[in-house]
């Protein structure tokens, strides 16, 4: 399975940002705003790398959360928006810890602070449960 490195991650306040940054990425805090608002807004100005089999991905559940049935509705937000911006693959899902070493990689890890069921600024509804980390692949590399 082919899969860049992420020019970036977007995370909420359950990851391990500054852990993750001590690693290479540089560290933004975007506090108060969610991650369905900063992805938005970076689709609009990073083009999605065509060339991978998909160019997006989130932290998939653990399985305790899949045993407990944890919904996670912001996931088809981010589907929406990457469609908006003209990328009909899957948004690939992957292991936690596989996601750690990918982050680990990026550019930078923009934290949100936001966290479980909390309101974020400019978003058109609040996400129901836990809101997972972002990652994206843009057809820009490098540092």
């Amino acid at each position: 399975m082919a899969f860049t490195l992420p020019l970036g991650v977007l995370a909420d306040a359950n990851f391990p940002t500054s852990s993750i940054c001590q690693c290479g990425p540089v560290e933004i805090r975007a506090d108060g705003l969610g991650i369905p608002v900063l992805l938005e807004a970076v689709l609009k100005l990073l083009p999605l790398d065509t060339y991978v089999e998909s160019p997006a991905a989130v932290m998939e559940l653990v399985p305790s959360d899949k045993q407990r049935g944890l919904k996670t509705p912001v996931w088809e937000d981010y589907e929406l928006l990457l469609l908006r911006a003209g990328c009909t693959k899957a948004l690939m899902r992957i292991e936690r810890f596989e996601f750690y070493e990918r982050a680990k990689k990026a550019f930078a890890v923009v934290a949100t602070g936001a966290g479980p069921g909390s309101q974020h600024a400019g978003q058109h509804s609040p996400p129901a449960g836990r809101q997972p980390s972002t990652e994206t692949s843009s057809s820009r590399r490098g540092r």
